[in-house]
C-alpha cells in the first residue's frame, strides 16, 4: 500500500499523514463502508499502527483523554529523567 511504502523509505510525515487521511475515511464511512466494517477497520488499523502515526485525537478516542493524559506525563518525565542523566 501506499502508506507502507512511505513508511519504509523512511518519510515519517507523509507516514503519519497517509494514516491520519485513512482514519478519516473510515470515520466519515466514505465509499459507503458500512458502519460495522468501517468500526472493525477502524479499531485493526489503531491497533498494529504505532502510536506515533495517529493523531491525538484519535488516541482520546480510542483510549480515553485520562489514560492518554497519564502517558503524556510518564513520557514527558521519562525524558526529563533521562535528560539529567548525562
Amino acid at each position: 500500500s501506499k502508506i507502507r511504502e512511505l513508511h519504509r523509505s523512511g518519510n515519517r510525515r507523509a507516514t503519519y499523514e497517509g494514516v491520519n487521511a485513512l482514519m478519516v475515511m473510515l470515520e466519515a464511512r466514505v465509499g459507503g463502508i458500512d458502519e460495522h466494517s468501517a468500526e472493525a477497520l477502524w479499531d485493526f488499523c489503531y491497533r498494529v499502527t504505532p502510536d506515533e502515526f495517529h493523531a491525538r485525537d484519535r488516541h482520546i478516542r480510542a483510549k480515553g483523554a485520562e489514560t492518554v493524559k497519564q502517558h503524556e506525563d510518564f513520557m514527558r518525565n521519562m525524558e526529563e529523567r533521562a535528560g539529567m542523566s548525562f
